[in-house]
């Protein structure tokens, strides 16, 4: 009865683990995910911010050219 009852608490005690080890997956995973459309983020942006900057350069060269 004793062997019962210690096994049952060592079933017990691995589903604890298991699922804290399940939970912590899944948090990693989130956070990768979240990582991942920072970084998709980012690129969008400065693809943007780029475009941006590109425009400003040319609109200066046409008042520099027409200012001279």
């Amino acid at each position: 009865m004793f062997d019962e009852a210690s096994s049952k608490e060592n079933v017990e005690n691995l589903v604890k683990e298991a699922k804290q080890e399940i939970e912590a997956l899944v948090v990693k995973h989130k956070g990768r995910e979240i990582d991942l459309e920072r970084t998709k983020a980012k690129t969008v942006i400065a693809k943007y911010l780029t475009g941006l900057l590109d425009d400003i350069k040319k609109n200066l060269k046409k008042e520099q050219h027409i200012n001279t």
